[in-house]
């Protein structure tokens, strides 16, 4: 049985309250429409999930998970949009609850194969097909899904639109350890956009996977001082360190990943490291 609370059914009932209707500039007040509608109905539902992607954008993946997990009406599973489900998938794996994430990634898929956007059957443009399989294909990687050959074939057949796409691309291939075609794709790039701090960490991130180290440290470096407060600069810098044997730089570079982003499961593991 499933959930399935959009938009659309809140604008139609009238019991809803106020807080959760459009307001002159057409947006909604989630937060208000979540304290003011009666608790798991159709509208409070709606406020939590959007409440929880709010959170997935500002990198609060813990606040993320608790609005997620109170979308869930008891003994129910939300069947609801393709990015809602891709955005629960990447949640959950980051907080290391994988079974979680993999049965939203499968939704997606699910999604995905059909080309529909929702259950509904609206139709999935390419656009948000490449996003939702961006962050889903890492998931069907950590749980060796059989999914995942398929899945990544899907994603590779979309065209990059734009240097953001050529990097996730480049990303993606990374996390799956297809480091010579992230390694094309992110090279292409770094010549597009050589001061790109996202592009030079991921960049240092792929040599260092790539047992290269010495080359990837100044491009983490780099990066750090594009964008200091991002915690996954920090935490590549660190594995850049650890694979030289700096043990000492490498855990002040982890655990300022971990001060930057505290609900992130990888940052409290340990950087391998072994002192030359």
């Amino acid at each position: 049985m499933f959930a399935m609370p959009s938009a659309s059914q809140v604008r139609r009932d009238e019991n809803a309250p106020e807080a959760c209707k459009p307001g002159a500039n057409g947006h909604t007040d989630h937060q208000a429409c979540f304290e003011a509608a009666e608790p798991k109905s159709g509208a409070w539902l709606l406020a939590a999930m959007n409440l929880g992607s709010q959170a997935f954008w500002n990198d609060d993946f813990e606040t993320a998970a608790y609005y997620y997990d109170l979308s869930t009406p008891d003994g129910m599973n939300t069947f609801s949009d393709i990015i809602l489900h891709a955005n629960r998938s990447k949640v959950f794996l980051e907080l290391g609850r994988t079974e979680d994430a993999l049965r939203d990634a499968n939704m997606v898929w699910q999604l995905a194969q059909e080309n529909k956007a929702d259950p509904m059957g609206t139709p999935l443009s390419d656009e948000a097909k490449f996003y939702a399989l961006m962050l889903i294909i890492e998931t069907f990687y950590v749980t060796s899904a059989p999914e995942l050959e398929l899945s990544l074939k899907t994603f590779m057949d979309i065209t990059p639109s734009n240097e953001m796409d050529m990097m996730n691309l480049a990303a993606v291939l990374a996390e799956v350890e297809r480091y010579d075609d992230a390694y094309k794709y992110s090279s292409e790039l770094l010549k597009m956009a050589p001061e790109n701090a996202t592009a030079l960490n991921n960049h240092c991130h792929l040599l260092t996977s790539m047992q290269r180290a010495k080359e990837a440290l100044p491009l983490c470096e780099k990066a750090i001082t594009y964008a200091p407060g991002i915690a996954a600069f920090h935490h590549s810098h660190a594995m850049a360190l650890g694979a030289l044997g700096k043990c000492t730089e490498a855990n002040i570079s982890l655990q300022k990943a971990h001060s930057l982003e505290p609900s992130a499961a990888l940052y409290k593991e340990s950087v391998e490291c072994h002192q030359n």
